[in-house]
C-alpha cells in the first residue's frame, strides 16, 4: 500500500495482512509516520499497489517499490527502512536510520517543540519519579549498595574516567566553583554572628576533653594507646595514605597530613592544592620555611592502606 497525506504530501509505503477493507483502516506502524499523523492528523489516502497471499511475492513487491522510489533517502517518504514485509526492527538499528530519526527529531523540536501528548507523558513520568515512595525506594537501594560496596561496572568505569580526566585536564569550572565553597567560619563569621545572638557563649570554652567526655577519654588524633598496644607499625584504618613524587625522582610516603607538614615544613593550604590539582609547582616566598626551590614540582598520588604497606615494605 501507498499512504499519502492530503495536507503535507508526505508518503508512506507499507504492507498489511488482512482484508481489503482493513487495509484502508490500517494507518501504518512506522515511528516517523505515526508522529507525522499525530501532528498533522490522519487525513490520508490509501492506494493498494499489490495483492497476494504468497509472502515471498509481497516481499518482492515491497523491495521493488522501495528501490523504485528510494523511500529511505527520499524526503517525500516517511519510511526509515526498506519495506520488505519483514516486520522486524533490525533496520531501525542501522546507523543511517538512527541518524535520520535523530535529525528529524531535532528539526521538529527546533520548529514545533513537544507535542501535547509528549508533554503529558513527561509530566506523568516526572510526577512518578518524584513521588515519595519511588524516591525512598531508590535511596534505600543505593544506600544498601554503598554499605555492601557493590558498584556497577558503569559506575566503576565512570570513577576511573573522572580520575584520568582530572589528572590530564584538571578540574572543570563547575568543580572548581564547588570545591572553592567555604564555610561561614572560613568567611570570618563568628558563631555569634551566625546565630544572631550577641550574648552567645561557647559552652565548651575552657574545658578539656576529659571534662567533657569523662576521665577515660583519649583524643582520637593522638593514637598513643593504639600504638603502644598494637606496635609502632599500626596505621589508623580511617587514615588516607598518599605518596609524593618530587621533581619526578624522589618519592616520599605519608599516612597523615600532620606527618607531611612536619616533615616537609609545607603548609596545609599547599596540601589542599596538591589534593585538588594532583601536581604543584613551588613558588618560594621570602618567609618560606621549606627547603624546596622555585620551579620544583611535587606530584600527589593517593594510596590505599594496602598499597602503602606494600610500597613501604618493598
Amino acid at each position: 500500500m501507498l499512504k499519502h497525506h492530503n495536507i503535507t504530501g508526505m508518503k508512506y509505503l507499507c504492507f498489511h495482512w488482512g482484508t481489503r477493507e482493513s487495509c484502508f483502516i490500517y494507518k501504518g506502524s512506522g515511528s516517523y509516520w505515526k508522529n507525522h499523523l499525530l501532528k498533522h492528523g490522519r487525513n490520508i489516502i490509501t492506494t493498494i499497489l499489490d495483492e497476494n497471499e504468497d509472502r515471498t511475492e509481497i516481499i518482492k513487491s515491497g523491495k521493488h517499490y522501495s528501490e523504485l522510489w528510494d523511500i529511505v533517502k527520499s524526503k517525500q517518504f516517511a519510511n526509515l527502512v526498506i519495506e520488505d514485509a519483514g516486520s522486524t526492527a533490525e533496520g531501525l538499528r542501522r546507523p543511517e536510520t538512527i541518524k535520520k530519526r535523530a535529525n528529524s527529531f531535532k528539526h521538529r523540536m527546533a520548529t514545533k517543540g513537544f507535542t501535547e501528548l509528549e508533554i503529558i507523558r513527561n509530566r506523568n513520568t516526572i510526577k512518578i519519579l518524584r513521588s515519595p515512595e519511588v524516591r525512598k525506594k531508590a535511596q534505600k537501594t543505593f544506600s544498601e549498595r554503598l554499605k555492601r560496596k557493590e558498584f556497577t561496572q558503569k559506575e566503576l568505569q565512570a570513577k576511573v574516567n573522572m580520575k584520568e580526566r582530572i589528572r590530564k585536564d584538571g578540574f572543570t569550572l563547575k568543580e572548581i566553583e564547588r570545591n572553592n565553597k567555604v564555610s561561614p567560619r572560613q568567611l570570618g563569621k563568628s558563631m555569634r554572628e551566625r546565630l544572631g545572638d550577641p550574648t552567645w557563649v561557647n559552652p565548651l570554652k575552657g574545658k578539656t576533653g576529659k571534662e567533657i567526655h569523662g576521665e577515660e577519654y583519649i583524643h582520637p588524633r593522638q593514637g598513643k594507646i593504639l600504638k603502644i598496644e598494637r606496635g609502632n607499625s599500626y596505621i589508623d584504618p580511617k587514615s588516607k595514605p598518599f605518596k609524593l613524587i618530587i621533581n619526578g625522582n624522589a618519592i616520599k610516603y605519608y599516612t597523615s597530613e600532620s606527618d607531611f607538614m612536619r616533615d616537609t615544613n609545607l603548609t596545609s593550604p599547599m596540601l589542599c592544592k596538591l589534593k585538588r590539582n594532583f601536581t604543584h609547582i613551588i613558588k618560594r616566598q621570602s618567609n618560606s620555611r621549606h627547603d624546596y626551590n622555585t620551579g620544583d614540582t611535587i606530584e600527589y598520588i593517593p594510596l590505599t592502606i594496602e598499597e602503602y604497606k606494600l610500597y613501604v615494605s618493598v
